[in-house]
């Protein structure tokens, strides 16, 4: 039985709207306003929004299969990607692959989930590097289908590693890791490469209320070359944006994690520096809770995809242990 677009939108979560074009569901994590705003910045920022970062497909069901037709497109400049499938909390399997930059593919992939007839839970990580627009989405003819709805909602702000970048498997980004933990929905609105732009900010996804955010910008920021002051303008006003349109939210701020030449001299100062001014902004408002990041994953280029700067799978392991010892203690 192939589920039909509406199926496939009802079982959708951390999309901000979705679409049906030429016969697939086609899945957007940024709001029209903010893709829109994104275009105005950087061709490379707009594709980036594309990606399929913390969207997955969840339900009940008595299937005992599935059969998942994607087309995966380029959405950064890695070339791999990984469509992850857990059944009753477990990793099951996955559809993973590689793909040149600038090119999309044709992916599919069954998967024997357990018993026909048998209720049981399925999680579907979309990928995070690229976008997975469905082709079909199969089970058992017969079967039900029965959406789950989450009790938390979160944002995700952030750079490359809020993306995803450089997680294999996508389901261990930390972003993806601390939406299951929590129980919660999450938009993830990180880009690779970004920086601190008080204009996304001020955008709201008007149809989503979250009572988490998380911000986890400032590698990039430090590492251009902007004075302290317009740095610390734009994170107030960022700061400022988020305040007005979430008011009821618990913010965390994460100082950037170590990254191998942190001790690098640049514009803005020292890198230990970001965190204080990130200290000294956020005692102007409440609702936000600075994190120090910096020891999340220890300093062992082994622990880093590319020696440096960016986490792989084990380095997320990490990351998200220590974030969520530190979220707990305000939640």
């Amino acid at each position: 039985m192939q589920l039909t677009h509406e199926q496939i939108k009802n079982i959708t979560l951390g999309a901000a709207y979705v679409e049906f074009t030429d016969n697939k569901t086609v899945f957007h994590r940024f709001a029209k306003e903010q893709e829109a705003l994104y275009q105005t910045v950087k061709s490379d920022f707009y594709n980036k929004t594309l990606s399929t970062s913390c969207v997955r497909l969840e339900f009940k069901t008595d299937s005992s299969y599935l059969f998942i037709k994607t087309q995966i497109k380029s959405r950064s400049s890695r070339k791999f990607y990984s469509l992850d499938v857990f059944v009753n909390g477990k990793f099951h399997g996955a559809m993973s692959g590689s793909i040149n930059c600038d090119d999309n593919i044709i992916d599919s992939k069954e998967f024997h989930i357990g018993e026909n007839g048998e209720s049981k839970t399925v999680r579907i990580h979309l990928p995070w590097s690229c976008s997975s627009d469905i082709i079909e989405l199969s089970v058992d003819d017969g079967a039900f289908i029965e959406p789950i709805k989450k009790a938390k909602k979160m944002l995700c702000f952030g750079d490359s590693i809020t993306q995803g970048y450089d997680s294999t498997y996508t389901s261990n980004s930390y972003a993806s890791k601390l939406t299951i933990y929590l129980d919660a929905e999450t938009r993830n609105k990180g880009i690779g490469g970004e920086i601190f732009r008080p204009k996304l900010a001020s955008i709201k996804d008007s149809d989503f209320d979250p009572s988490i955010i998380t911000v986890a910008y400032g590698t990039n920021d430090w590492a251009a070359d902007i004075s302290k002051e317009d740095l610390c303008a734009k994170i107030d006003g960022f700061f400022g944006s988020l305040i007005e349109n979430y008011p009821s939210a618990k913010i965390f701020c994460i100082a950037p994690i170590w990254r191998a030449d942190w001790q690098a001299q640049h514009s803005f100062g020292e890198f230990l520096n970001l965190k204080e001014e990130l200290i000294r902004i956020a005692k102007k408002y409440p609702s936000i809770k600075v994190i120090n990041g910096f020891d999340f994953v220890p300093h062992e280029c082994e622990l880093f995809s590319d020696k440096y700067l960016h986490p792989n799978d084990d380095g997320f392991s990490h990351y998200a242990k220590n974030l969520i010892s530190e979220i707990e203690k305000y939640l």
